[in-house]
C-alpha cells in the first residue's frame, strides 16, 4: 500500500502510567545517535489527525520497541499496537517475522512478558532502564531489517495487504465498552456498536473525544456539532463515540433524538431527569402540576459534581422550515455550558463556542472495508471494490444496503461491479434526483439513488408496497401496535422480515413497548417517490393511524407509554394528509387530529393541545363547515383545553355556541349535546354561576333519564357530576340522596366489583363525612376496602383515597394507631407509584407527621416534618409556598417540642433564602419577616422584633395596599410590639395611619382577621362607636383607562402569579375597554339575552354600580379596586348582597367608571 506521510524507522510503544520515563529517555538517546524513532508525546502535533498517523507510523517503521512492563498489556491502545507488530508473524506463523521487535524488559516484575510470543520469551533483553543496551540492539536490527511492516506485509499478498490496511483502521480507535452499571443512562438500550466493521472514523473520534474530555487540568464542558448531509453516518459516529468513550463520563450518558414532537422531547428530557434522580415523579404528574421537566432537568444537571462529567448527546437536530430562525441548543439540552454535549444535524450550527466537525462520506479504503465486510474472499481485485463505492458516493448508508445485499445472496459482487462499470441509465428513477438532490454531494446523486433503487427492486412486489407503507411514517421507533394497524400488507412476517434484513428498517428495542424498528429519512424520501398510488397509499396509512388509537386509550395510563411511541408517527401523518387537502383527507385528517389533541390533553401538555386544536378547527370549518358532524368534536375539546388552562370566559363562549348548534343540527338528546352540556355546567360552576350549571347538570340528567332510563352508565355519570355539585353548594340532603340512588343503581347494574361502583361508593362515604355522619361513612369505607384489597392493587388511586378518607375519621374518633396505619400505608404505597417528592406523597408525610405529634412522638414527627421539608426544597426549591408551607410546619413543631431557638434558626435561614431569591417585596418573604418578628417578641428579642416588624408593615403596604388584611394584620404586631416597648408616641402613630381607616368600616365588609382586631379595638376604647363618619370620596377613572391602571406598577409582575378577575373570570392585565365590553356581552347572552338588546343595554348607562375586582397574587390576596357595569346589564341574581358586602354605592353619572382605592 502507498505510504504518503514520512515517517521514523522507530517506533516505540509504551504504557505513559508506567513506562514514560524510559521511554522518553530511549528516544533522546536514539536521536542523539542519529536514529529517528516515533513517540507520540514528541511527534503528533496538537490537531494533527493522532489515530490515523499512530496507526500509520507504526505500519511504517522498521523496528518496533515494546516496553513490556506491567500494565503494558492492560491498556487497550498498547494491546492494539503489540497484536499490528505482530501480524507478519500472525500471518506467516515463522518466527523470523519477529525480528523487527524490540523488547524492553520490565525493571521489576516479569509478569508482562507472559504474553509475548516464545520465541520472544526466550531471548535476554536490555532491562527498561538500561537506555545503552536498548539503542544497541535498535541499531543493530536496523542494520538487518529494510522493510517497514506494512511493506511486509504487503509482500504477503492481497489478502495480507487487506490486513494491513485493516490494521490502520482496527488500531487506531478505542474498542467498544459496555458502561458501568453504575453509570446513570438514558435510554437503556441503544443500538449496539459495529465493532471492528466500524471503519474510517478513528480520527474523527479522536477528534471528539479530545474536544469533549479534555485533559487539561481544569477541563470545562465543551460541544461538539457532527455537520454532515442525510446517510453520511452522523448518527453511527455519535454512537460508536458512546460504545467506545462513554465509560469516562462517571456522571451520566444520555441520548436525546432531537427531531421529534414537543411531546416526545419532554419525555426524553423526562427520562433523563429520572436517569439522574429515579425519585422524580412520573411525567404525566409534572404536566398535571405545571412543572417544567426543562427546568428541573437543568437543576439535575448542575448538582451533579464537576468530578463526575455527563456525555448529552442530541442526535439530527431539525432543520428550521423557511425563513425561521435555529432554536437554541438549550431546547434539547438544559445543561449546555456543564456537560460534554455532541450534537448531530445537518445544518451547520452558527452558535458560538461550538466545534463543528463535519462528517464527510467515507474515504475510498474504509469505504471498501465497509462494502467487503464479511463476504467470501471473491475475484474482484481492490481496485474494484473501490471503483463500486465511488458509484454510490462511499456513502455510509448506501454501501451499508449493498453489503446487505451481497451477503444475502441477492446481489453478487460481479453483478454489482459491472451496474458500476456500464452506469446503469437510471430509468424512472431520473425523476427521483430531487429527492435527494439536497442531501448528497451531487457528483454522486446518481450512484446513491442507483443503491436504493438496486435494493428496492430485489425486493418481491409485497415488500416494495410494505416499505413504502412504513415510509410514510416517521423517523421515530414504529411500536408493533402500529404496524399490526397496517394490516397485512405490512404485518406479515415475512414482509417483517424481508424489511429488516435488507436494511430497509433498522432493529430498535423497547423495554416499555414493543418496537418493530426505525426507517432511516434519506431511505424514506426515497420510498415515497415509488408509489403509483400516492392518495391511497396515504388513505391506508392514515387510517392505520387514525384507527389504532381509541379515545378511552388516550383515557386509559397504561396505554401512555404505546401511545407516546404513536404519537409522533400520528403527527407525520396528519401532516401529510394536511398537505393534500382532498374532501377525502380533510375528514380523516379532522378525526385524527382530535385524537392527537385529546390525547395531549389527558396528559396535560394543554399549550400544544390548544394549538393542534386550533389548526384542526380552522381546516375543518374551512374545508368542511362549522355544523359538520366531525367539527363540532372538535370545537369541544377545544373548549375543554380553554377550560384546562383557566380560560373560562373563552371556554364558555365556545361551549355556548356549541350548545347552540349541537341543539339545533343534532337535537336536545343527541349524546354529543349532552356532552357539550355537562362540559358547560362545569364551566359555569367554575366562575361561581352555580344556579345556572345546576340547571345544566340537572337537565343533563333529565335527558339522559329519558334517553336510556336510569340503569345505564351515562345516566349514572351525570346523575354521580350533579350530586357532587349539589353537595359543593351545601345541598348536602339532596346530594345524599343523590348518591344514594347511584351507588344502589350501580350495585345492581353494574356490580360490586365495577371500578364505577367502587367510585360511587367512595363519593358516597365522603359526602356522609362532610354531614358529620362518620359511623355511616366508615361502615361504607370499611366494605369498600376490603373489596378494594381483594382485587386491586396498592397503588390503585381508588384504594389511596379511600384509606385516607378511613385515616381522617380514625384521627377524629381518636384511633390514632388505626389512622397511622392507613398512613403509613398511602405513604408507602403513593412514594412507590409517584414518588418520594410527589404532592400526594408530601401531604402523607406531612399527615402522618400530625399523627406522630398527636401521639406525643415530637421527635418522630420532627423527623417525618424535616424529611418532607428537605424534599419540598429539592423539588420546588426555597421560594415555593409549599416549602413555606413546609418550613412553617416544621417551625410550629420544633416550638411545640420546647426548641424555640431551632425555630427561630430555621426560619431565619429560610428568610435568607428568600430575601436572596425572591426579594423583600415576596409576600412569602414579608409573612417570614412577621414570623421572625413573633417569635423573636417570644423569646424576649423585642429589638430584633421591632426590626423585622417595621420591614414586614413597611413591605405588606408597599404591594397590597394600606387597607389589605396582611397590612393591617402586620400593623396591628406592630402596635402590640411597640406598647410592650413603651414607647407610647409610637404606638398612637401606627393606630392613627393604620387602623384608624377601619373605625367606621361594617364588620361585615371586612377580613375576619381585620373583624378581630375592630373588635379590640372597640372594647379597649381605641375606637369609639359614637364618632361621627368623616366623608371621603373615592377616587375614579375613566373606564378608557383601565389599561393604564393596568399598566401601573402594581401589576408589573405578571410573571409572579398576578391574575385580574370580574365575577370570577380571568381578565387578562392590559385589557382594553372594547375587550371588557365584549365579556360583558358574553355575561348577558349567558344569561338567554339575546344579542341586539344586549347591545343596547351595554349602551344605556343612566345608573352605574361600582363591582369589585379581584387582582390575585396566590388564593388568599384581597381585591384592590372596583369596576363599574350598568344597572341594567342583568347582574346576577345575589348582586344586591355582593354589593352590600363589598361596600358598593351607586353612583348617577352617564359615564362609566374604575374606582380605585388609596394605595
Amino acid at each position: 500500500m502507498r505510504r504518503s506521510v514520512q515517517h521514523h524507522p522507530v517506533f516505540i510503544s509504551y504504557a505513559r502510567n508506567v513506562s514514560r520515563a524510559h521511554a522518553e529517555a530511549l528516544h533522546h538517546a536514539l536521536a542523539l545517535n542519529g536514529v529517528g524513532a516515533f513517540l507520540d508525546t514528541e511527534d503528533i502535533r496538537e490537531g494533527e489527525t493522532w489515530p490515523k498517523r499512530l496507526a500509520e507510523a507504526l505500519l511504517a517503521a522498521r523496528v518496533v520497541v515494546l516496553f513490556a512492563e506491567d500494565g503494558y498489556f492492560d491498556r487497550v491502545s498498547c494491546w492494539r499496537e503489540f497484536q499490528a507488530a505482530l501480524a507478519p508473524y500472525q500471518a506467516t506463523q515463522h518466527p523470523d517475522a519477529l525480528g523487527g521487535i524490540v523488547v524492553a524488559r520490565p525493571v521489576g516484575s516479569a509478569l508482562g512478558m507472559e504474553a509475548l510470543p516464545p520465541a520472544l520469551r526466550s531471548i535476554q533483553w536490555p532491562r527498561a532502564d538500561d537506555v545503552p543496551g536498548l539503542v544497541e540492539r535498535v541499531r543493530s536490527v536496523l542494520a538487518v531489517w529494510q522493510e517497514s511492516f506494512g511493506a511486509r506485509l504487503d509482500a504477503l499478498g492481497a489478502l495480507q495487504s487487506r490486513t494491513a490496511l485493516q490494521l490502520v483502521e482496527e488500531l487506531a480507535p478505542e474498542p467498544p465498552h459496555p458502561l458501568d452499571g453504575q453509570i446513570p443512562q438514558y435510554p437503556l438500550q441503544l443500538a449496539p456498536s459495529l465493532g471492528r466493521t466500524f471503519v474510517g472514523r478513528a480520527d474523527e473520534l479522536w477528534r471528539m473525544d479530545l474536544v469533549l474530555r479534555a485533559r487539561d487540568p481544569h477541563p470545562a464542558p465543551r460541544t461538539v456539532a457532527l455537520h454532515g448531509g442525510g446517510g453520511t453516518g452522523k448518527t453511527r459516529l455519535a454512537l460508536e463515540y458512546l460504545h467506545r468513550h462513554g465509560r469516562h463520563f462517571s456522571g451520566g450518558v444520555f441520548w436525546i433524538d432531537a427531531d421529534a414532537s414537543s411531546e416526545r422531547l419532554e419525555e426524553q428530557l423526562h427520562g433523563v431527569l429520572r436517569a439522574l434522580r429515579p425519585e422524580v415523579p412520573p411525567l404525566a404528574q409534572m404536566r398535571k402540576e405545571q412543572r417544567s421537566v426543562s427546568d428541573a432537568l437543568a437543576q439535575a444537571l448542575r448538582a451533579v459534581p464537576p468530578g463526575k462529567p455527563i456525555l448529552y448527546i442530541v442526535d439530527n437536530l431539525p432543520e428550521p422550515e423557511g425563513a425561521q430562525r435555529p432554536r437554541p441548543l438549550q431546547d434539547w439540552c438544559p445543561g449546555v455550558g456543564r456537560v460534554s454535549l455532541l450534537v448531530t444535524s445537518r445544518l451547520r450550527p452558527a452558535t458560538s463556542g461550538v466545534t463543528v466537525q463535519p462528517v464527510e462520506p467515507l474515504h475510498p479504503e474504509p469505504a471498501m472495508l465497509m462494502l467487503r465486510h464479511d463476504h467470501a474472499v471473491s475475484a474482484l481485485e481492490d481496485e474494484d471494490w473501490m471503483r463500486i463505492t465511488r458509484w454510490v458516493g462511499h456513502l455510509p448508508l448506501a454501501i451499508e444496503l449493498l453489503n446487505r445485499a451481497i451477503h444475502l445472496g441477492g446481489l453478487t459482487p460481479e453483478e454489482l461491479l459491472q451496474k458500476a462499470m456500464h452506469e446503469r441509465p437510471a430509468r424512472e428513477l431520473d425523476r427521483q434526483m430531487d429527492a435527494l438532490r439536497d442531501q448528497v454531494e451531487p457528483d454522486a446523486l446518481r450512484g446513491v439513488t442507483e443503491a436504493f433503487a438496486l435494493s428496492y427492486e430485489r425486493l418481491p412486489e409485497r415488500a416494495r408496497t410494505a416499505a413504502r407503507l412504513v415510509a410514510r411514517l416517521g423517523p421515530e421507533p414504529i411500536p408493533l401496535m402500529l404496524l399490526e394497524a397496517l394490516g397485512p400488507e405490512v404485518a406479515a412476517q415475512d414482509l417483517r422480515t424481508a424489511l429488516v434484513t435488507r436494511a430497509f428498517v433498522s432493529k430498535v428495542p423497547g423495554r416499555e413497548v414493543p418496537l418493530f424498528g426505525r426507517m432511516h429519512r434519506l431511505l424514506a424520501d426515497f420510498l415515497l417517490e415509488q408509489s403509483s398510488d400516492p392518495d391511497g397509499e396515504l388513505r391506508h396509512v392514515g387510517h392505520a393511524v387514525h384507527n389504532a388509537v381509541t379515545p378511552e386509550d388516550c383515557r386509559n395510563t397504561s396505554m401512555w407509554p404505546v401511545l407516546q411511541a404513536w404519537f409522533p408517527h400520528a403527527e407525520v401523518v396528519h401532516e401529510s394528509l394536511r398537505q393534500r387537502g382532498s374532501p377525502v383527507e380533510i375528514r380523516l385528517e379532522v378525526r385524527l387530529g382530535l385524537l392527537m389533541c385529546l390525547f395531549l390533553v389527558e396528559q396535560g401538555a394543554l399549550e400544544q393541545g390548544k394549538q393542534v386544536c386550533m389548526n384542526v378547527l380552522e381546516r375543518g370549518t374551512a374545508f368542511l363547515g362549522p355544523h359538520d358532524p366531525d367539527v363540532l368534536p372538535v370545537v369541544n375539546c377545544l373548549a375543554v383545553v380553554h377550560e384546562h388552562l383557566g380560560e373560562t370566559g373563552v371556554a364558555m363562549e365556545h361551549l355556548q355556541r356549541l350548545l347552540a348548534v349541537s341543539r339545533r343540527v343534532r337535537g336536545n338528546n343527541h349524546p354529543e349535546t349532552l356532552t357539550v352540556m355537562g362540559n358547560l355546567a362545569s364551566t359555569l360552576m367554575t366562575v361561581g354561576l352555580t344556579e345556572e350549571a345546576l340547571a345544566l347538570k340537572e337537565e343533563v340528567v333529565q335527558h339522559w333519564l329519558a334517553i336510556q332510563g336510569p340503569e345505564e352508565p351515562e345516566t349514572l355519570a351525570a346523575m354521580n357530576n350533579l350530586a357532587v355539585a349539589l353537595a359543593g353548594v351545601g345541598e348536602n340532603e339532596r346530594a345524599l340522596a343523590m348518591h344514594e340512588d347511584v351507588c344502589r343503581i350501580s350495585l345492581k347494574i353494574l356490580g360490586p366489583d365495577d371500578s364505577e361502583t367502587h367510585l360511587a361508593m367512595l363519593n358516597l362515604a365522603q359526602c356522609r363525612l362532610s354531614m358529620g355522619k362518620v359511623d355511616e361513612a366508615k361502615h361504607v369505607l370499611d366494605g369498600l376496602l376490603a373489596r378494594l384489597e381483594r382485587s386491586h392493587s396498592d397503588l390503585h388511586p381508588t384504594k389511596l383515597s379511600v384509606r385516607s378518607a378511613l385515616a381522617e375519621i380514625l384521627a377524629r374518633q381518636g384511633d390514632i394507631a388505626g389512622a397511622r396505619g392507613h398512613t403509613e400505608a398511602i405513604l408507602r404505597f403513593s412514594s412507590q407509584a409517584l414518588g418520594a417528592d410527589h404532592p400526594e406523597t408530601l401531604g402523607s408525610l406531612g399527615n402522618l407527621a400530625d399523627l406522630f405529634a398527636l401521639e406525643g412522638d415530637w421527635q418522630g414527627s420532627r423527623r417525618l416534618k424535616q424529611q418532607r421539608l428537605e424534599l419540598c426544597r429539592e423539588r420546588y426549591g426555597e421560594g415555593h409556598r409549599e416549602t413555606f408551607s413546609a418550613t412553617l410546619d416544621l417551625v410550629e413543631t420544633l416550638k411545640m417540642s420546647g426548641l424555640p431557638k431551632d425555630a427561630l434558626e430555621l426560619l431565619g435561614h429560610h428568610l435568607e433564602a428568600l430575601l436572596r431569591l425572591r426579594g423583600e417585596d415576596f409576600p412569602g418573604t414579608l409573612t417570614t419577616m412577621a414570623l421572625m418578628a413573633q417569635h423573636s417578641r417570644a423569646m424576649g428579642l423585642l429589638s430584633q422584633a421591632r426590626r423585622w416588624s417595621e420591614r414586614s408593615l413597611a413591605g405588606w403596604g408597599r404591594i397590597v395596599g394600606p387597607e389589605h388584611f396582611q397590612t393591617t394584620a402586620a400593623a396591628w404586631e406592630h402596635f402590640q410590639l411597640l406598647v410592650q416597648l413603651g414607647e407610647v408616641e409610637a404606638s398612637q402613630a401606627i393606630l392613627e395611619h393604620h387602623l384608624k381607616w377601619m373605625h367606621w368600616r361594617p364588620a361585615e365588609s371586612l377580613h375576619p382577621i381585620q373583624q378581630e382586631i375592630q373588635n379590640w379595638l372597640f372594647e379597649e376604647g381605641l375606637f369609639s362607636r359614637t364618632a361621627p363618619k368623616p366623608e371621603e370620596e373615592p377616587s375614579s377613572v375613566p373606564l378608557d383607562a383601565l389599561e393604564d391602571i393596568l399598566a401601573a406598577p402594581v401589576f408589573e409582575a405578571p410573571k409572579a402569579g398576578i391574575q385580574l378577575y370580574f365575577l370570577g373570570d380571568p381578565i387578562e392585565p392590559g385589557v382594553a375597554y372594547a375587550q371588557i365590553r365584549s365579556f360583558l356581552l358574553g355575561k348577558l347572552l349567558t344569561r338567554g339575552i339575546r344579542k341586539g338588546e344586549a347591545v343596547a343595554r351595554l349602551e344605556r348607562r343612566p345608573k352605574v354600580y361600582r363591582v369589585e375586582f379581584d387582582l390575585r397574587q396566590g388564593n388568599d390576596a384581597e381585591a384592590i379596586g372596583t369596576l363599574t357595569i350598568p344597572h341594567d346589564g342583568l347582574p346576577p341574581k345575589d348582586f344586591e348582597s355582593k354589593l352590600k358586602a363589598a361596600r358598593i354605592t351607586t353612583l348617577e353619572d352617564p359615564n362609566v367608571f374604575v374606582m380605585t382605592k388609596r394605595v
